[in-house]
């Protein structure tokens, strides 16, 4: 008994001084009256360097003058991708392409056969094309186990395989479907020529399955493109020439077991400069290793030197700025007291001593987002901001990246809520998803730049060089106007 007394005390005691410790550390946390998130990418040496030298010095100025405590953080990701730009599937994420030489002369995006067992899945009726390697489209098909028993309801209906680009949403090939007759029959599927059609490398189009809006459907169709019961097994027959991802009927990217209801047939150009890619792939990986394993050791001796970086545990590509943006809020809010919170990247100039001017208006106690904000901003499926996550054609409104604050309150709320918040494709368009559901204060305010134009009492210019923010800060100690030289 006298042992289990004893063992009972020590955990209490243990329980004691773990509450005290914590409650130290927060009683304890250093008032700020503005942290800065600086979304910085591992190899922007230069950007940073510049920012030190420039803007940042007027930390210690403000701070000695106007007794306003600031802290700032360049947030870079701790893990560079190991993959080479040129063998991903894009330059944004760390994702392998892994092509394949074709061994026949015509492809299609896929093959349908019988399964031995039935499976759950669902009709996918659209898909979004990327493609990798030159090709030229031949042929746009429907599969069998959908066109056979549509076209038996429907005796004098046809269905339509469309295919438009994604730029300009404009239709650049489309089969007409009316009989199962005069089809070439492929894997499962029935297909239609097109006029023949050179795809570039890197060129985006999305496919789609249409209907006539008096079509009649046979019972095992009735709830397309709900999940079903089906008999087949689906193979990716396109050897990664295209990438193909499955859409839901609102664009976002389907998430489940789906089988396709279409496909196409294509032949690829260029089958030598193919090879030779593939070759020389492990080559270029190796070069990148030595390449990011040297940028590690500098960034290493960086941290060391100025002791002003926050080395975040994500791969460093530019998907992964919501993380970072989160994973920022959070170190701010447990490990300082913070007012508020500037959001900035790397390669903007901040002019600080007119911002923290102005933050004397502005209650820490409300909800409040100030920023130059983008609004009914259309929703890009395609390139760099291309967004399959987010179902609306317009994003909720949302800051410009060059700089906007946040009050404390939000902070907390992003802290609090932070593994619950799905990751859209870039920070910005993330937090106003994520705060749009909030009763929250948007300060509008244009001195916020959202490009290149500036004026005498800017807050924030983006999109520049490192020797372009050593310019705009002199100048605005020099001539008391960043845009102008003295």
């Amino acid at each position: 008994m006298k042992i289990y007394k004893k063992m009972y005390i020590k955990e209490v005691v243990c329980c004691a001084v773990a509450i005290f410790l914590t409650y130290i550390h927060v009683s304890f946390k250093e008032t700020v009256d503005l942290a800065i998130c600086i979304l910085s990418a591992r190899n922007n040496f230069e950007h940073r360097s510049a920012i030190r030298k420039s803007w940042l010095k007027d930390m210690h100025t403000i701070r000695s003058t106007q007794n306003k405590n600031m802290v700032a953080k360049f947030v870079v990701g701790k893990v560079a991708c190991s993959v080479h730009p040129e063998n991903r599937i894009d330059h944004y994420d760390c994702e392998r392409w892994t092509p394949s030489i074709p061994d026949k002369p015509v492809l299609q995006a896929f093959s349908l056969k019988s399964a031995s067992s039935p499976h759950m899945y669902k009709v996918a009726q659209k898909f979004y094309v990327k493609v990798m390697h030159d090709i030229t489209l031949l042929r746009l098909g429907v599969a069998e186990f959908f066109i056979l028993p549509f076209l038996q309801a429907n005796a004098s209906s046809h269905v339509d395989i469309v295919v438009y680009d994604v730029i300009s949403n404009e239709e650049i090939a489309h089969a007409h479907i009316i009989t199962s007759l005069n089809v070439h029959r492929v894997d499962g599927y029935l297909y239609r020529p097109i006029q023949e059609m050179h795809l570039p490398k890197g060129y985006e189009f999305e496919v789609e399955l249409r209907l006539p809006e008096d079509a009649t459907f046979p019972d095992h169709l009735q709830t397309l493109p709900s999940q079903r019961v089906m008999n087949w097994d689906v193979t990716d027959s396109h050897n990664e020439i295209v990438i193909l991802k499955p859409l839901n009927e609102d664009g976002t990217l389907m998430l489940s077991k789906h089988v396709p209801s279409l496909s196409f047939m294509f032949s690829t150009l260029d089958t030598d400069g193919l090879r030779q890619h593939l070759e020389l792939s492990s080559e270029r990986d190796l070069a990148w290793q030595k390449k990011t394993n040297l940028e590690t050791i500098h960034l290493q001796e960086e941290q060391l030197l100025h002791q002003d970086m926050i080395m975040m545990d994500v791969t460093d590509v530019y998907r992964s700025l919501p993380e970072k943006i989160l994973l920022c809020h959070d170190w701010f809010r447990n490990n300082y007291d913070a007012s508020f919170i500037l959001k900035t990247d790397d390669d903007c100039f901040i002019n600080l001593e007119n911002i923290i001017s102005s933050l004397v208006d502005l209650d820490v106690k409300t909800l409040r987002w100030w920023g130059n904000f983008r609004i009914h901003w259309l929703v890009e499926q395609h390139g760099k901001w291309r967004e399959l996550d987010y179902s609306n054609t317009v994003y909720p409104r949302f800051a410009c990246g060059s700089g906007n604050i946040v009050s404390k309150g939000i902070n907390e709320w992003l802290v609090k809520n932070k593994n619950m918040l799905k990751r859209f494709q870039g920070e910005d368009v993330s937090m106003g998803i994520w705060l749009s559901g909030l009763n929250i204060d948007h300060v509008q305010d244009d001195r916020w730049q959202c490009g290149m134009s500036c004026h005498r009492n800017v807050y924030s210019v983006p999109e520049l060089t490192p020797e372009k923010v050593m310019l705009y800060w002199n100048n605005s100690k020099t001539c008391s106007n960043p845009c102008q030289n003295c």
